[in-house]
């Protein structure tokens, strides 16, 4: 199996809870609405904090209860990818390697690629790490939205976990040999990156407090969200909106500095797809004259050029 060349490409996007929680011990509730959820000063550490005569019905009681939470973005995942396509009935082979920051604060057990709803087909491998494949999921599973991307659209998880145990990538290690064949061709979707022990209470909340916590406990706000480039356009996917979407890809990489907006490569791509974006032909083809100038441009023109290919 070809293993994806180790080139830093993605970001991850840690939740910024600190500009959601109020000071623990504060009357206010924060910015959004938050009133039982709030932080001490480190924008890492989160407590649940309520009255107890929310769980007594003694509206005697002045004494409070705080519990600590851990959110599931404590590591700094980062994914490198490359695609290829074989003969084969799955043609497009996507390699990935995870990696997590030095300076993260817990160990990767799991991750996640949002893939097409519609996608019960691609199959997924790791010699180490457990998988769960698209075609497992119930076709109606469209609970996977692209939170890196923000295209509006929604898909499915497809999954590896591992436990703390056994094979986590600890901070400042890698893991590669992560693969995913798929019929789909490239696009840019959302990985999501598990770190930590989740949001774990020792005992039954206060329904207000249950609902508050409900609010956070969604993968987009929980984990960590990452860029990558995965399955996400069928056969029937038309070459204006392919170029589109990939257009807004390029677009967040250079946003995200993961792709050099002065670079004559970019330039012109982000101005070819522009132009297949609003073509009015559907038989129009992506031309880029000018060569990559680093690994990652390359991987970026393989996948893009895969994805606009014409159909045979």
């Amino acid at each position: 199996m070809q293993k994806p060349r180790v080139v830093m490409c993605v970001f991850a996007v840690a939740l910024a809870l600190n500009a959601q929680a109020r000071p623990c011990g504060g009357g206010a509730e924060s910015s959004l609405g938050l009133r039982y959820i709030c932080t001490k000063g480190n924008p890492e550490e989160y407590f649940v904090r309520f009255p107890k005569a929310m769980l007594s019905g003694d509206s005697t009681s002045t004494e409070v209860i705080e519990v600590p939470i851990e959110l599931l973005n404590l590591g700094e995942p980062a994914v490198s990818w490359d695609v290829i396509k074989r003969p084969e009935e799955l043609p497009y082979r996507y390699s990935y390697a995870l990696s997590n920051g030095s300076h993260a604060r817990r160990a990767i057990w799991s991750w996640a690629l949002v893939v097409p709803g519609e996608d019960d087909s691609s199959t997924l491998s790791h010699p180490l790490w457990r998988f769960t494949s698209p075609a497992s999921l119930a076709t109606n599973a469209r609970i996977a939205s692209q939170a890196a991307i923000s295209d509006g659209t929604l898909g499915k998880f497809a999954r590896w976990t591992t436990t703390l145990e056994e094979h986590p990538i600890e901070p400042g290690q890698a893991l590669a040999e992560f693969v995913v064949d798929s019929a789909f061709r490239p696009g840019w979707t959302t990985a999501y990156v598990s770190a930590g022990k989740g949001i774990e209470v020792p005992f039954e909340m206060p329904s207000a407090v249950h609902d508050e916590l409900a609010t956070l406990q969604k993968p987009e706000n929980e984990q960590s969200v990452v860029l990558t480039i995965g399955p996400k356009f069928g056969p029937e996917s038309a070459p204006r909106w392919i170029a589109s979407d990939w257009r807004l890809g390029v677009q967040k990489m250079v946003d995200l500095g993961g792709l050099t907006a002065e670079s004559d490569y970019v330039r012109e791509l982000l101005h070819a797809l522009e132009q297949l974006a609003t073509a009015e032909s559907q038989t129009a083809v992506l031309t880029v004259r000018i060569k990559p100038a680093n690994g990652l441009e390359e991987r970026v023109h393989r996948a893009v050029s895969l994805a606009l290919a014409p159909v045979k």
